[in-house]
Parts: C-alpha cells; sequence; structure tokens
C-alpha cells in the first residue's frame, strides 16, 4: 500500500480534510461512482451499510450476463469441448482470485458464503485436529459466524473456548494473548477487521507468536479484505475465509484459503462434507468401505460449483486490480475521519471507540454509534424518511454490545465510492433526530 503524505501524517490525519476529500472525489471518486448502476439508478439514496454487503460494478452484471448466454455448463466432469472450455473458464477464474491474496490456485476453494466457510473450516478442524480439552482461542469482536461454530461444536467434541477479551481502547492487546495460550492450544480463529468497531488486527503480530508454537492460525477476513490488501506469502497463516458480496462481488460465494503445507496426509483426512465431485472411487459393501479422495481444492468441494459467480467475481478482481482499489485506503481513512469529527461536533451522539481513540490505518472505514436517550432503530427509521441506510441493531456481534454495555448501535460503514456530501445528508438528518426528540 502507498502512502500519501498529504493524507496521512504519522498516522494521523492533517486538519483540512475536505478540502482533500473534494480535491479525490473530483478526480477519481466520481468516475468510481460511475462504473456501479446503483448510483445513477437511486440517486436519492444515501448507502452506509457497506459491511452489510457492497453495491456492484457494471463489469459483474456484464460477466454474469456473458457467462449464462455464451458459457454455461457444468464443469469438471465432461469430455465435451463445449463443457471443458467451460472448464477453463473456471479455473482461470479461480487462479484470478486466488492471485488477488497472493495465494496459489490450488490453495483455495469456493463456498457459498463467508459463513459456511467458517463453518466448513471449523468442522473439518473437529474432525481431524481437535482433542477432548484441546482449546480454541476466539476473541471478543468475533462476528457470530466465527463464534458459533467452534462453540457449538466444542460441545460435541470436548474442546474448550476461550475469549481474548477486548481492553478498554476497545483493541485487542498481544500480551493478553500470551497470557492465553497454553500447550493445548491447537487453534485461534480472529476477525482481520471488526465488523462492528472498525478495529483492523495486527494479524502479522499474532502469525508471529503462535507460528512457532504448532497453534493454527484462521482468519475471517469478510470485514479485512474490503479495506486492506492480504498477501498470503507474506504472513504466515493456516486458513483464510472471506466473502464475494462484501468484496462488489455476487452473492453466493465465498472463498477460503487453506495453506499448502496442510495437503500433507489430506487422503487421510475426513472432509467435512461429501458429495460428487470429490472423489476417484468408491467401493461399499457390508465388508468394505474404499473410498479414494481427489486432491485439493475439489476435495473441499462437492456438488456443482457457483460458476456464473465465480466467473462474474473474477471479472471484479480484475476491475479492482486495474484501478489500483488498495490505493483508496488512505481516502477511506480521510472521508471516517471527515465523519467522525462532524458526529463528535453533535453534543447528542455517543461515539464508540473513536471516542478515545484517532481514526487510523488501524481503526476506520466502520463507525458506531448512538444518538443519546434515543433507540437505534427509532434514528434509522428518521434517517430512512431521507434516504439514509445504515445498520442498526448488535450487528451479529453480541459480545462487543456487552463490552459497550449497550443493547443495539447505529453503524455507518464506508466504502471507497462514498464521498463526503453522504457524510453531510447524514449530519442534516441526525439534527433532524435532535428535533423530533427535542433533545
Amino acid at each position: 500500500m502507498k502512502k500519501n503524505d498529504d493524507v496521512l501524517n504519522n498516522g494521523i490525519l492533517k486538519d483540512d480534510i475536505l478540502t482533500d476529500l473534494r480535491i479525490i472525489e473530483k478526480e477519481k471518486v466520481q468516475k468510481i461512482r460511475a462504473d456501479f448502476p446503483f448510483f445513477k439508478n437511486n440517486p436519492e439514496i444515501v448507502y452506509l451499510d457497506n459491511a452489510a454487503t457492497t453495491q456492484k460494478p457494471y463489469i459483474l452484471l456484464e460477466k454474469e450476463k456473458e457467462f449464462l448466454e455464451k458459457y454455461y455448463s457444468n464443469v469438471n466432469r465432461s469430455a465435451s469441448k463445449f463443457s471443458f472450455h467451460t472448464t477453463e473458464l473456471l479455473d482461470k477464474s479461480r487462479d484470478i482470485i486466488s492471485k488477488f491474496i497472493n495465494s496459489n490456485f490450488n490453495e483455495i476453494f469456493f463456498t457459498y458464503n463467508a459463513t459456511y466457510g467458517l463453518n466448513y473450516l471449523a468442522l473439518f478442524l473437529a474432525y481431524n485436529y481437535l482433542k477432548e480439552n484441546d482449546e480454541v482461542i476466539l476473541t471478543q469482536m468475533e462476528h457470530h459466524s466465527n463464534l458459533l461454530p467452534f462453540t457449538y461444536l466444542s460441545k460435541i467434541f470436548n474442546f474448550k473456548i476461550k475469549i481474548w477479551k477486548l481492553n478498554n481502547n476497545l483493541e485487542l492487546d498481544l500480551n493478553d494473548l500470551e497470557k492465553l495460550i497454553t500447550p493445548k492450544t491447537k487453534v485461534i480463529s480472529i476477525t482481520y477487521m471488526s465488523n462492528v468497531l472498525g478495529v483492523v488486527n495486527n494479524i502479522e503480530s499474532i502469525s508471529n507468536i503462535v507460528k512457532d508454537k504448532g497453534i493454527m492460525l484462521l482468519i475471517d477476513a469478510a470485514q479485512g479484505i474490503v479495506h486492506n490488501e492480504i498477501d498470503t506469502k507474506k504472513i504466515d497463516i493456516d486458513f483464510l475465509v472471506f466473502s464475494a458480496h462484501k468484496l462488489y462481488g455476487p452473492t453466493g460465494l465465498g472463498v477460503v484459503y487453506i495453506n499448502k503445507k496442510h495437503f500433507k496426509n489430506l487422503q487421510t483426512k475426513t472432509p467435512a462434507f461429501a458429495g460428487g465431485g470429490i472423489v476417484s472411487k468408491v467401493n461399499i459393501d457390508e465388508n468394505l468401505i474404499d473410498i479414494g479422495l481427489l486432491g485439493f481444492p475439489y476435495y473441499f468441494e462437492p456438488g456443482t460449483p457457483a460458476i456464473s459467480q465465480i466467473y462474474s467475481f473474477s471479472h471484479v478482481i480484475n476491475y479492482l486490480e486495474n484501478i489500483n482499489y488498495y490505493d483508496y485506503k488512505t481516502y477511506e481513512i480521510k472521508l471516517t475521519k471527515y465523519l467522525v469529527n462532524k458526529l463528535q461536533e453533535l453534543g447528542f451522539i455517543e461515539l464508540y471507540g473513536y471516542d478515545r481513540n484517532e481514526v487510523s490505518r488501524n481503526r476506520f472505514g466502520i463507525v458506531p454509534f448512538n444518538v443519546k436517550n434515543v433507540h437505534s432503530h427509532d434514528v434509522s427509521t428518521v434517517l430512512d424518511n431521507y434516504g439514509i441506510v445504515i445498520r442498526v441493531g448488535h450487528h451479529c456481534a453480541q459480545l462487543i454490545n456487552k463490552k459497550l454495555n449497550v443493547d443495539s448501535t447505529c453503524r455507518v460503514s464506508l466504502a471507497f465510492y462514498n464521498i463526503s456530501n453522504e457524510i453531510d445528508t447524514l449530519i442534516q438528518a441526525l439534527y433532524q433526530v435532535k428535533k423530533i426528540f427535542k433533545l
């Protein structure tokens, strides 16, 4: 990631934020918005719910349509030239997506979404690696999709769950992790970036702590990959999961990375799910069960994959690469700073995390808040009248709410296509909340 000294100064953003934002918006962001049909078709909507899902570029629509009209067939198991070509397109798409995280072609497999991928890995690890009284470390900032699979499975397989708690800055202290680790610790499963707090965890440092201890590191990158470049060659991790729909891609598609070091003896492991497409032979009778499993990645992909979605998502990845997507990180940080500054000017807003921490490369993009003495759902109802889309509730991360001592929060989540005028509209609508509820 390139650092722009005009935007960042030792990690702290400079004062003249709005001027810088307007320049970047005029030169770059407005062109980006033109690539997304949502903004043309919904000029009255202010979309600030990108942590839930992102809008889709034209290229996704075009390539999905192209595939269904020209190339659609099943893959992998046909001898026809047409179907073989479709398989080649799938393989090429897999290669493009794998390179986005600097992994090898055969180190990723596809699922329905990130939640499914996390469940798959939890079950695979429980079947093959976790024994009674082994320990799995999760964190207090986890999305339920990472928290619940291991928690439920711990009751069946009798391994133990440990929770790495947030400190008073609503961050994870590495010293606390080292205190939690014991010889029985086998897995640490952690989010790359909190979907509530916007905190970016130091995955590289965590990896350095655990890599020589025989502990497997699983990363939920559903939020993190949207805002942070990931290099699986640079950081030693075992497993990583993300979804396409949060990264401007289609729904119904998740991506799972497995470090190739786990390919050894894969044939002796029990797959979490089984079915057509993962076996080379099946011989079963009263006295014999002889099943030969295919290698990676097909071992993990029973049934027909989401072929058209994989194809179209690979073209979204090409689009992101072509516009140097991660160069927009500094813009997102600056836009977050503008939002937080505006919210801090309102005397009736309670911010979480940003009330005690600066916006930085390690905390940005997602901003939770409440209007004092007004329920978040009432706030959302007023904002909806102004065409403003945010998310309210516990955001599938109730352990964070308990730490904050609140039942629900309003969450604004930004993307690289959002602009400062949308923040201004939000602030104006919040003044209406104040007026309506006589604050």
